[in-house]
């Protein structure tokens, strides 16, 4: 399927762009880090992606956690189905969502949903909407 994690951000990224209205980044920098994926939806609602390959859910789950500080929602995704107790590992922190996405169906499958921030870092949030704003702007990084 996917040999490395690059691989699999290249091929959401392409399912974002054909798929959904708004504008995904890869490797966007937020808190001294770079967040995977992030998708910019057309309602302005900010997405963060955290992939990994295989199934290190709490190290996932950290990541992606510490992503709500500058996003709405922030997903997990694999590129696989998970396991039962992986669903539930992120069903019971009701935080982040976690998904998988089906490359052979070209879909993405939601199986835990993902909660609204309430600890949004403000200055941040915005440094991230105008990094983005300048990529599709300028078609480079800042």
């Amino acid at each position: 399927m996917f040999d490395t994690e690059f691989e699999f951000q290249k091929a959401l990224y392409r399912y974002f762009r054909r798929h959904r209205d708004g504008k995904p980044i890869l490797e966007a920098p937020a808190l001294a880090k770079s967040i995977d994926l992030v998708y910019l939806t057309e309602e302005d609602t900010l997405q963060a992606w955290e992939l990994k390959l295989h199934g290190q859910y709490q190290r996932a789950y950290v990541q992606a956690r510490g992503n709500l500080m500058v996003c709405d929602y922030s997903y997990v995704c694999l590129p696989y189905e998970p396991s039962s107790a992986g669903v539930r590992f992120f069903d019971r922190r009701n935080r982040v969502g976690l998904q998988w996405y089906d490359h052979q169906n070209q879909q993405i499958v939601l199986l835990s949903s993902a909660t609204k921030s309430t600890e949004k870092f403000e200055p941040m949030e915005n440094r991230l909407r105008r990094y983005i704003q300048h990529f599709w702007e300028h078609g480079r990084r800042p």
